[in-house]
């Protein structure tokens, strides 16, 4: 059976960060991430210098003072996709079909 183990120096609270501050973390977290898999032995899955975000890409493109990109994609599903690049991190949130026709 798997222990999880909780790491005490973590906040409790990622709320408790601005969002330049949440930004600089995530940036520092995915270039660590990257790093480790240079591994010789051990090669991990899905690690690239970019962050899929779920949803408030855009409060994490103003804490960068960056613009969004707006880029179709070929997905019947998720036909748009947004993002920025930060300090060699590409940031992207996918929109679905549902939401992007409410813009139109």
């Amino acid at each position: 059976m798997e222990t999880m183990i909780k790491n005490k120096t973590a906040p409790e609270n990622d709320g408790d960060l601005s969002p330049t501050e949440y930004l600089s973390q995530l940036v520092t977290l995915k270039k660590a991430l990257h790093q480790l898999n240079q591994h010789p032995a051990i090669t991990l899955c899905g690690i690239d210098l970019c962050v899929h975000v779920y949803q408030g890409i855009g409060a994490l493109a103003q804490a960068a003072n960056q613009t969004l990109t707006v880029k179709p994609r070929n997905c019947r599903d998720f036909p748009m996709e947004l993002g920025f690049v930060y300090q060699g991190v590409s940031f992207c949130e996918l929109k679905a079909a549902a939401v992007v026709k409410g813009l139109g």
